[in-house]
């Protein structure tokens, strides 16, 4: 989802991207987004209805006047279809969730979305998860073979 944010103290974050999509390996997926700004985790089904879902939950009314302002506004979603080129430039592991940050080919370097595996318990320190995680990984992204000697 690309958002633009005002923080607490006025400034806005305009054209902020957080990729929604949580998998797990028994109960399929899920879309997320992450608590901010005092308000909790987000999450449903469907896309669209998790953007409604921002937009109710990040609308603050001001101290004294009449009108409210949005905190994050959802601007649209992107989605990537089938063969769409992203390289894994990070992958975060925590104790019972791997994220994998995307990023565009080009222009390089460009976030373009993540893709977060929850585990139903913790990991193990060796990972010996590793087998199950990358076959839920690939229900979602297909490493490109590699090179040929």
């Amino acid at each position: 989802m690309v958002y633009d944010e005002r923080g607490r103290i006025g400034a806005t974050y305009r054209g902020k991207r957080e990729g929604l999509t949580v998998t797990t390996p028994t109960k399929g997926y899920y879309y997320l987004f992450p608590a901010r700004q005092s308000v909790d985790d987000l999450t449903d089904t469907d896309a669209d209805r998790l953007v409604d879902l921002v937009k109710t939950r990040y609308r603050r009314d001001r101290n004294l006047d009449a009108d409210s302002v949005q905190m994050v506004t959802p601007l649209h979603l992107i989605q990537y279809v089938r063969r769409t080129e992203l390289v894994v430039r990070r992958v975060q592991i925590e104790r019972s969730t791997v994220r994998l940050e995307l990023f565009k080919i080009e222009p390089a370097d460009e976030f373009a979305t993540s893709l977060t595996i929850q585990w139903p318990a913790p990991l193990s320190g060796d990972l010996h998860e590793r087998a199950e995680l990358e076959r839920v990984i690939r229900g979602f992204l297909t490493p490109r073979p590699a090179p040929q000697p």
